[in-house]
C-alpha cells in the first residue's frame, strides 16, 4: 500500500509536536546542553523521545503543519520546551546556591572543585548537589 502525502503529513503532525518541545528543551537543559553532548547525539535523543511519546498522545488539533495555526504550534511548542529547559537550569541553581551557602556555613568555602558544566570553580559540597541533581534530572 503506498503511502499518500496527506498520510505522511499528519504523521508528521504527530510528531512535531514532541519533537519540536524535547529539541527545544535539550538545547537549553544543563544535563543536555553540556559541551560532551554533541547536536547530532541531542537531535537523536529528541527523536528517539518523540518516537516514544508521539502513539501515545492525542490528535493535534492542527491538520497541517504548514498552516497558519501549525506554524502557531510549533512556536509554542518550542516555547515551552524553552521554558522546562529554563526551570532545569534554574533548579540546577539552585543547588549550586544550596551548596555554596552550606560551604560557607561549615568553613569549607575554600575546598573548590570546577564545575564541568558551567566552567567555574564551586565549592565542594555544591559540586556533590550538582551531581546529586543530576542524577535526579536523568532519573526522572
Amino acid at each position: 500500500m503506498p503511502l499518500s502525502f496527506d498520510t505522511v503529513l499528519s504523521a508528521m503532525t504527530l510528531f512535531a509536536a514532541p519533537f519540536l518541545r524535547m529539541s527545544a528543551m535539550m538545547a537549553v537543559a544543563p544535563v543536555f546542553s553540556a559541551a560532551g553532548f554533541n547536536v547530532r547525539t541531542r537531535a537523536l535523543y529528541a527523536v528517539l523521545i518523540a518516537a516514544l511519546v508521539a502513539p501515545s498522545l492525542p490528535a493535534p488539533p492542527v491538520e497541517s503543519l504548514l498552516s497558519g495555526a501549525g506554524v502557531l504550534m510549533g512556536i509554542r511548542e518550542i516555547g515551552v520546551g524553552l521554558i522546562l529547559g529554563f526551570v532545569v537550569q534554574m533548579a540546577f541553581g539552585a543547588a549550586v546556591f544550596a551548596g555554596q551557602a552550606i560551604s560557607m556555613t561549615m568553613g569549607l568555602g575554600f575546598a573548590m572543585a570546577v564545575d564541568p558544566q558551567n566552567g567555574v570553580q564551586v565549592p565542594v559540597i555544591s559540586q556533590l548537589y550538582v551531581i546529586v541533581a543530576t542524577l535526579l534530572f536523568l532519573a526522572l
